[in-house]
This record gives structure tokens, sequence and C-alpha cells, in this order.
């Protein structure tokens, strides 16, 4: 493009000036919020694979099944030995009937 007089020129560049400042400012902005937007979403994203993690704890989930397994462990102990205290009673007042 060219300017038919020198103060045409000026004019000329003195708005692609301002319509570049406007646009620099512009795309700043937009940059900044984006910029903020996924910086937000990657502390969501981060919050909930941490609060994922701590659910899924490796070590917690071992102890919690130990717990289970002693629990199993105590009521199937608990009734073998009733069962044998049973037997046994019965075993002895057989041999006294006899």
């Amino acid at each position: 493009m060219r300017a038919p007089t020198p103060s045409a020129a000026a004019e000329l560049i003195v708005r692609d000036k301002k319509e570049l400042m406007q646009q620099i400012v512009s795309m700043s902005k937009r940059l900044r919020e984006n910029m903020k937007f996924i910086f937000e979403s990657t502390q969501v994203a981060h919050k909930h694979l941490k609060s994922r993690l701590a659910a899924q704890n490796p070590k917690k989930r071992l102890m919690d099944m130990q717990q289970t397994v002693d629990v199993i462990y105590s009521r199937i102990k608990s009734a073998i030995d009733k069962h044998d205290k049973t037997r046994f009673r019965a075993s002895q007042k057989a041999l006294r009937l006899a």
C-alpha cells in the first residue's frame, strides 16, 4: 500500500500501530484468561486424582483385607472350639452312660 503524501503515510502508520497495540492487549488478555483456566482445570484434576489415589491406597487395602481375614479366622476358630467342646461333652456323657 502506498500513501499519496508523507502525512497520509504517517497517519496509516499511526493507525496500524494503534490497531496492533489493541490486538496485543486483546491477545494478552485472552492468553491470561486461558492460562488461568488451564491452571484451575489442572488444580481440579490434581485434587481429583489425589483423592482417587488415597481411596485406592494399596497398603490400606491390604490392611483392611488382613483385618477381614483375622475376623473370619477368629469366627472359624470359635466355631471349631465350640464344636469340639460339644463333641467332647457328648463323648463324656456317652462314656458315663456306658
